[in-house]
């Protein structure tokens, strides 16, 4: 059968990505997002290419030539690498003039997990979560969805293949099989591991082998016999199915899942059922649906580095900035599909061995100066890393008792409590260390046990066990909730970084009924969106640096709530709360960033040790009007 070009199809890759895009650019009208679903033009894209490439493969492998998996590589490989290499090959130099070094660090190995055809693998790793504002800022983030389809290239074909040598009458049924299998996994697995769910092949597989699933039942069943009421009503099914998907599914759905059949199957439906006398189907052949769906992937790979850099310029991007970026996306797309995409796709342009030669340099080159990009944004960072061990040194001309190392559980039964000194107890996520240094310099005959846990506030080990990392979390609840855990102690104090306010109050109440009267709950400071080591780094100007970091400041007004919250609770429980902001700034809008030209974090929000001294003395007098000037 010879495979006949479909102007629908590129029609669709245009929703597709016009989709994407417009969920990338958070196009907000009457104070809702437009597309919030727009996400989902992914898996419109995953059934296209399942659809397309087993039906490549099934029209070679019946005719007289039959199927080269040689020459199917190579197609596949001129297809996608040309244009990844020349965005990635823009991207560098914008990268380096724009990036701090740890984002720099991060871009570098982003590249070379793209060029391994396993970046999916590396952002599952090591970015999480998808929505996140932080991913906003990752240039080569959108590159998982070509990697999950680089593998599904890579292993479709041979499984295909043993299908046909040893069960081919069975083909679709096992493919049949392997695609609920596939989404009865997803459907399992997202409310588990989101991430894993998101990005990895396994529960994507599906998707692609709807497309590949539909392509087997087209070749032995051609449209013709299909039903013509069907063919008529099928299309404008599959379109309400898209548009609903994309207008009214968030990404808080549990997706991928059930809620991706939506989508799925919508474009299932049209590529099955469109016909030329359809009127959807002449709209999506239309000059305009096809000219953007031939350049679809050129405004894919070039759409997310353009808004992510353009985030990095702007933080909050006005709609003349976003209408910019649109404009340098098209442009760029154009220049590469024509400049870049057409002539590797011809063979007789571009022949096998110079396509083999200019890949083979291109990766070489690329991987080379992504690892001296890793390298330069490590290099600028060991300073740094000694200054920020120096908070974790216990001690400061007071006596600190650490049991064991942060990330073990911090029995501080295990610590001797004699009567002759007043034992301080430290309780608290990464934070109490910072809180252990501010009390200690300011009371230094006092002895303080610390109880941190990084990520782990105080909280009860059931609420420890519907956490992200339950039994590290419920190991540590256990023994700070434990009937000894308050032996020796004569007073408590509370810091964590704006922690679920149950958590606080459930261990107060607890507190409380054990007989600890003497509890102080301390406030937050300030927390950064990057890294203000790297600021430091990238300008070394002082007023440059407290520029950017008052610009880019997380979410000032959830730090203030969380104050007001922590005093409710403190007024409740009839215990004390001392706020550190109050203290250490002169008003809301001017806190220190540098104290004896030291940042007041050398991360996003730990203290240095330079402004924990600091704050003992700014603090110093709301700190003996606790307790803890009785003791």
């Amino acid at each position: 059968m010879k495979l006949a070009y479909r102007p629908e199809i590129d029609g669709l890759r245009t929703i597709a990505v016009l989709a994407v895009i417009a969920y990338h650019l958070e196009v907000v009208l009457g104070g809702m997002q437009l597309l919030k679903g727009g996400f989902l033009g992914v898996d419109i894209f995953f059934v296209i290419s399942g659809f397309l490439i087993t039906s490549i493969i099934m029209s070679e492998y019946h005719s007289p030539q039959g199927f080269s998996l040689g020459n199917f590589y190579e197609r596949r490989a001129r297809r996608l690498l040309p244009a990844l290499f020349t965005v990635i090959l823009f991207s560098f130099p914008v990268a380096w003039y724009l990036l701090l070094p740890s984002q720099l660090e991060d871009f570098a190995k982003s590249v070379l997990s793209t060029l391994a055809f396993g970046s999916n693998f590396y952002w599952h790793i090591g970015l999480q979560e998808y929505g996140a504002e932080s991913a906003q800022l990752k240039p080569l983030l959108h590159t998982w969805t070509l990697a999950i389809e680089e593998q599904y290239y890579i292993f479709f074909p041979l499984i295909l293949l043993t299908i046909y040598k040893w069960c081919k009458s069975h083909t679709v049924t096992i493919l049949l099989a392997l695609l609920l299998l596939s989404l009865q996994f997803a459907v399992y697995i997202t409310p588990i591991d989101h991430s894993f769910s998101f990005y990895m092949l396994p529960t994507r597989f599906w998707e692609l082998l709807t497309g590949s699933l539909l392509a087997n039942i087209l070749y032995y069943h051609p449209k013709a016999k299909n039903d013509t009421l069907l063919k008529k009503a099928m299309p404008f099914i599959g379109l309400f199915l898209i548009i609903h998907s994309l207008f009214f599914v968030d990404f808080e759905s549990n997706h991928p899942g059930f809620i991706t059949l939506l989508p799925v199957l919508g474009t299932a439906l049209i590529i099955w059922f469109g016909n030329r006398d359809e009127l959807f189907t002449k709209v999506l052949s239309s000059k305009l649906f096809v000219g953007i769906g031939l350049i679809s992937y050129s405004l894919y790979l070039w759409h997310y580095p353009i808004f992510a850099f353009g985030r990095i310029i702007e933080s909050t991007p006005t709609w003349q900035n976003k209408v910019l970026w649109l404009l340098l996306t098209f442009a760029f797309s154009l220049a590469s599909y024509v400049l870049v995409e057409q002539p590797f796709r011809n063979k007789r342009v571009i022949k096998i061995k110079l396509f083999l030669l200019t890949s083979a340099f291109m990766t070489a080159f690329i991987s080379l100066t992504a690892f001296s990009m890793m390298e330069t944004g490590k290099a600028q960072e060991i300073d740094i890393k000694a200054e920020m061990h120096k908070r974790l040194i216990w001690g400061d001309g007071f006596e600190v008792c650490q049991p064991i190392r942060e990330t073990d559980t911090l029995d501080h039964r295990g610590c001797n409590t004699p009567a002759d000194k007043k034992n301080i107890l430290i309780v608290g996520d990464s934070m109490a260390p910072d809180a252990t240094r501010i009390v200690g310099n300011a009371f230094p005959n006092f002895r303080y046990i610390i109880s941190n846990c990084g990520g782990c506030a105080p909280m009860t080990p059931k609420q420890a066990a519907e956490t992200r990392h339950p039994e590290r979390f419920k190991k540590i609840s256990k023994i700070r909730y434990s009937k000894d855990a308050l032996k020796g102690i004569d007073g408590v104090i509370i810091m964590t970084l704006m922690a679920d306010p149950r958590y606080i109050e459930a261990y107060v109440k607890h507190l409380k009924n054990n007989g600890m009267s003497n509890v102080i709950i301390f406030g937050n400071y300030i927390k950064v969106k990057d890294k203000v080591s790297d600021y430091y780094l990238k300008h070394n100007n002082q007023k440059s640096v407290e520029k950017l970091v008052k610009n880019n400041l997380f979410t000032a007004e959830k730090f203030i709530n969380y104050d007001t919250l922590m005093v409710s609770i403190a007024k409740k429980y009839s215990i004390d709360f001392v706020s550190i902001k109050n203290d250490a700034c002169s008003n809301d809008s001017d806190c220190p960033i540098f104290i004896a030209d030291k940042p007041f974090s050398w991360d996003k929000h730990h203290y240095s040790v330079e402004f924990s001294r600091h704050l003992s003395k700014a603090m110093k007098e709301s700190l003996f009007n606790t307790w803890l000037g009785s003791l």
